[in-house]
């Protein structure tokens, strides 16, 4: 009965679980923007406080694997990171867009649906990706425009859900069949079908070369004097 810890840390919001076997157990979130290093050490030891359990007990630390926030990733994997080291477990990568899927399949159930996350960009670019009702991957996760114009040939008349810190971005007419969830929010709880398909394929990646998807480069802004 495999115990996962699940951290994701992708949007604004910082969000830990801890899973056996597939079922949640514990989860703790913060939406304070910019809290991330301040309260994901407080969030992980209370997950564990919750249903006191040792951290000795975790089979695997699963980390939501971008994109999304550069600076909430980083956060993120090297905490991830730090535990797999400090407790000599495995470290499982989670794509943030497959286990946002898992959260909305969840929510709607709408097994002929295609789900589309949508995470915030700049300007009026977006990140954004497709699949279906088995988290299978139709288009990987991209830089997209707001209209989505690549996206809208692969819908085939299905109801698409879009849903995501950048869903509001989208054109409400973009497509007849298409709606948005508005009460979405990215939760280390969606991870966790994900999570656990992984480590029962035992399909983990180096603790020590891992980077996240950051999908566009990663640039250091040093303000000008």
């Amino acid at each position: 009965m495999p115990l996962l810890l699940h951290i994701e840390t992708a949007t604004e919001i910082c969000s830990v679980a801890l899973s056996e076997s597939g079922k949640l157990l514990s989860l703790q979130e913060e939406r304070s923007p910019n809290s991330h290093s301040a309260t994901l050490t407080l969030l992980i030891e209370k997950v564990f406080a919750d249903v006191g359990l040792s951290m000795q007990k975790l089979e695997a630390v699963a980390v939501s694997a971008g994109p999304g926030s550069f600076t909430g990733l980083r956060i993120g994997v090297s905490a991830a990171k730090g535990l797999c080291y400090a407790l000599d477990k495995p470290l499982i990568a989670v794509p943030t867009m497959q286990g946002m899927t898992a959260g909305a399949v969840e929510q709607m159930k709408n097994k002929d649906a295609l789900y589309c996350p949508v995470l915030n960009s700049i300007k009026q670019e977006v990140y954004a990706g497709l699949y279906d009702f088995n988290l299978e991957e139709i288009i990987p996760a991209s830089p997209a425009e707001h209209t989505l114009t690549e996206f809208i040939p692969r819908f085939n008349q299905q109801p698409v859900y879009f849903f995501g810190t950048g869903a509001k971005k989208i054109p409400a007419n973009i497509y007849e069949k298409a709606e948005t969830l508005p009460h979405f929010s990215n939760s280390a709880r969606d991870m966790i079908r994900v999570g656990e398909n992984h480590f029962e394929k035992q399909q983990f990646v180096s603790v020590e070369y891992f980077e996240p998807l950051y999908v566009k480069g990663f640039v250091v802004r040093v303000p000008l004097k």
